[in-house]
């Protein structure tokens, strides 16, 4: 299968829900054989474009991006929707224009369905223990849950707070930043699930006990750390 991804450097930005994909204007730009960018920008509607700065994309559970080897310059970047990407190309005289729209399609039609881009055989492989990874991470959460509710019947007030501290003891273990679940490798994604399947386990054995909540956690935590 020929990759469609590696064909091209463009840096992409999308929303959580997938609602906004949104690509670098300068990188479309080059693609595209565009001189000068700014130029071309002035005739774009502006709710086709937005300027993204890097304290904006690292917000937890916001956006993921693709294709980011370095930061956004200090004052941001400005970002393109998908019909400005159409326009900027209709507009183009470089015959690679219109096989770099089809790419711009097959990389939309893959992020809404997918949540993310699939390269070739193994992005596929890596699609489906994501997936996996996802089951995982809910069976984990039901059984979070469970502690919390167990932390608050032993008169814990902050019991809450017990989701995120499981997520980063598996974050910290892996070297995983937060909010970027989605573009984990295929090793780190079975290495989350392995680390997330124990934290289930492990917990919920320990709920079988009547041993005080704090001890549990320290239980699990010290196990992870272990590892």
């Amino acid at each position: 299968m020929v990759s469609i991804f590696e064909e091209r450097n463009v840096r992409i930005i999308c929303s959580k829900n997938r609602s906004e994909i949104w690509f670098s204007a300068i990188d479309v730009g080059e693609e595209l054989g565009i001189a000068n960018i700014r130029d071309t920008l002035r005739n774009i509607d502006r709710s086709e474009k937005k300027k993204f700065t890097n304290e904006m994309i690292s917000g937890v559970g916001v956006f993921y991006t693709r294709n980011f080897n370095s930061p956004l310059n200090n004052y941001g970047e400005t970002f393109v929707s998908e019909e400005a990407v159409y326009n900027m190309a209709f507009r183009s005289n470089k015959p690679e224009a219109k096989l770099f729209t089809k790419w711009v399609t097959k990389v939309l039609k893959q992020i809404r369905v997918n949540g993310f881009y699939v390269l070739d055989g193994k992005g596929e492989e890596r699609l489906k223990t994501r997936e996996e990874t996802k089951k995982v991470r809910r069976m984990e959460t039901d059984t979070i849950k469970k502690y919390v509710e167990y932390a608050k019947s032993q008169g814990s007030t902050h019991a809450d707070m017990y989701y995120q501290n499981f997520t980063k003891l598996v974050q910290n273990c892996l070297g995983i930043e937060a909010g970027r679940r989605d573009d984990l490798d295929q090793k780190t994604l079975l290495r989350l699930k392995s680390l997330e399947t124990l934290i289930d386990m492990r917990l919920e054995n320990l709920l079988k006990t009547d041993i005080p909540y704090k001890d549990m956690y320290e239980d699990v935590k010290e196990l992870i750390r272990s590892i």
